[in-house]
């Protein structure tokens, strides 16, 4: 075996395990930080601030805001 086959080998095997690797972590869902992160990212374009407020003029998301909170609920039956 001359000295370029090895090479050759060693940098194919090399190449292999390297494109395995990455395989395997590919399939893994992003942790909490960086989902969190885009999230925020996402939220902070000017598509996101529209689709927030797209959300909040709908009038039954606003009225289910507001019955749904626990304190705002007692506080209307104690009264």
């Amino acid at each position: 075996m001359t000295f370029r086959t090895f090479i050759l080998i060693i940098g194919l095997l090399f190449t292999f395990l390297t494109s395995c690797a990455a395989a395997e972590n590919a399939n893994q869902p992003p942790d909490y930080e960086s989902m969190k992160k885009m999230m925020v990212d996402m939220l902070k374009t000017d598509e996101g601030k529209e689709a927030i407020q797209e959300i909040l003029a709908d009038e039954e998301v606003r009225k289910e805001l507001v019955l749904e909170d626990t304190f705002i609920k007692d506080t209307i039956q104690k009264h």
